[in-house]
């Protein structure tokens, strides 16, 4: 329970900092205003020199892609301090899970409870790829006066719709890359090279229970399982957005009938979910802490495959759907 509410904390703890940190731009910006020297609110600004990568787009592109790079920030930023929570939570105090009756700086018991806080990102990942899909595909279908303003610019379809998903997608696995990353470091510093210190658990003195839980961590592929987050947090995020592409609006529901189904449609859901969850799912790479063994590199081509399907059918949808 001390874990969890020092989880949580930490997990809002940049809230208030980023409270702070807006007033102070709002005076900031107040300041600047004041000044006589600095230009009116509305005197136009030269254009910042392009980087290496925007110099090929024309100022309208430029301008749309430069939007979506700062909305990008705030995303990498949120999900990556998540991320390291989430992955770091075992050292928080409090105590991390003992059911194999360690020693609390064992090896053994900081390796199996960083792997399973990697086994659970993955559903946490996928609940960060539902919320980006979310973002960035309302931002594509949002009818709104900024959205308007972005299709009555110079700029193609397909820029529109690649230029908010593909930053989003790189913003959610850097970010994944970045939090992962900073959890391992933290473990090492802590407490060294935990992984490779398995076998001197408690002075060799270990129980047949102990010993086939150490034996089962020998057998875990970190590799394949960091490479499950992405893949599985893909998939999520792509199939999330095609649903969202879709033209369901065109289709008229009596909202008796959506009270009806809508339940029905969450109880079904709430029944398969954690029955697909315990299925070994190798073949699409999603790693199962219950599997025997890893699943296989090659199996990783098929959830890319299934992304890039999604994605290109989003694309499509959305570009049909387009006046």
């Amino acid at each position: 329970m001390t874990q969890i509410i020092y989880t949580l904390l930490l997990l809002f703890a940049p809230v208030p900092l980023l409270i702070v940190w807006g007033r102070i731009k709002v005076l900031r910006q107040r300041a600047a205003e004041d000044d006589a020297l600095q230009p009116k609110p509305f005197a136009p600004k030269p254009e910042p020199t392009p980087g290496f990568l925007l110099r090929r787009f024309p100022l309208p592109e430029r301008t749309y892609l430069r939007q979506q790079a700062g909305a990008a920030k705030v995303g990498f930023c949120i999900v990556a301090w998540c991320t390291t929570v989430l992955m770091s939570k075992t050292l928080l105090p409090g105590g991390a899970d003992n059911p194999y009756d360690w020693f609390a700086d064992d090896p053994a018991l900081l390796w199996n409870n960083y792997l399973q806080s990697a086994f659970l990102m993955i559903v946490f990942g996928c609940m960060f790829a539902l919320i980006t899909a979310m973002t960035a595909g309302f931002g594509i279908t949002a009818t709104g006066p900024g959205s308007m303003m972005n299709r009555t610019r110079p700029i193609t379809h397909r820029l529109l719709f690649w230029g908010r998903v593909g930053p989003a997608l790189l913003t959610l696995f850097s970010a994944y890359a970045t939090g992962i990353a900073i959890s391992l470091m933290l473990l090492y510093v802590l407490h060294g090279p935990v992984w490779s210190q398995l076998n001197d658990s408690q002075g060799f003195q270990l129980t047949v229970k102990q010993l086939h839980r150490i034996a089962w961590m020998q057998t875990v592929s970190l590799p394949r399982l960091l490479l499950s987050i992405f893949t599985t947090s893909s998939m999520v995020f792509s199939a999330f957005l095609l649903l969202q592409q879709l033209p369901l609006n065109r289709i008229r529901v009596p909202w008796p009938l959506v009270l009806l189904v809508g339940p029905a449609v969450f109880i079904v859901i709430n029944q398969l979910v954690p029955n697909l969850l315990r299925r070994d799912l190798r073949f699409l790479f999603f790693y199962n802490p219950n599997s025997t063994a890893p699943p296989s590199w090659s199996a990783a081509l098929v959830p890319i495959g299934i992304t890039a399907a999604l994605l290109t059918l989003s694309q499509l949808f959305n570009r049909r759907s387009e006046p």
